[in-house]
């Protein structure tokens, strides 16, 4: 038998950090290390990425210009917003309404176009909303652009995500 190392396994499957599912995973964690829930793993079938001590509910979103493959142009910004139905772990089905299931979304956008490296901080930007904002301007719209999202909330520094998130 062979004991194979996660190492091995994380440079195997995740070579490109600006792919992107892994992106959004990178997001995921920049928004729980700095939050102080990194030690909570992340867990996958949740109708929200994570939970305060406190209760609060949060989803995150990201987004990037510059894609894994070749691209003509830059992306334009978009993210999902879509109300879901949600997988209820308790009663081993599915809610029967769409809705969004957090409290707060955090927005994260990798603005680098260059020397792109999704684990440094200062090539993001993002944005705080809560949910019943987005529920109150987009109803059941299910992506929002970066020019309207920058319409309702600004860019917030990543130092200062737990103060505002937590607002």
């Amino acid at each position: 038998m062979m004991l194979l190392r996660k190492e091995e396994f994380y440079n195997w499957a995740y070579p490109d950090l600006n792919n992107n599912k892994t992106r959004a995973d990178v997001a995921e964690f920049l928004v729980a290390k700095v939050l102080g829930l990194d030690r909570v793993q992340k867990r996958d079938w949740q109708s929200y990425d994570m939970i305060t001590e406190k209760g609060l509910k949060i989803e995150v979103k990201a987004s990037a210009y510059i894609q894994s493959w070749k691209q003509s142009k830059p992306s334009q910004i978009r993210f999902d917003i879509a109300p879901k139905v949600f997988w209820n772990e308790e009663t081993g089905s599915y809610s029967q309404t769409k809705q969004r299931n957090a409290d707060v979304y955090v927005f994260c956008l990798l603005k680098e176009m260059e020397n792109i490296n999704p684990l440094n901080t200062s090539q993001w930007e993002f944005y705080v909303c809560k949910t019943y904002l987005l529920d109150q301007v987009y109803g059941a719209q299910k992506s929002v652009g970066l020019k309207s999202l920058r319409e309702i909330t600004t860019s917030v520094e990543y130092q200062d995500l737990i103060g505002i998130v937590s607002r």
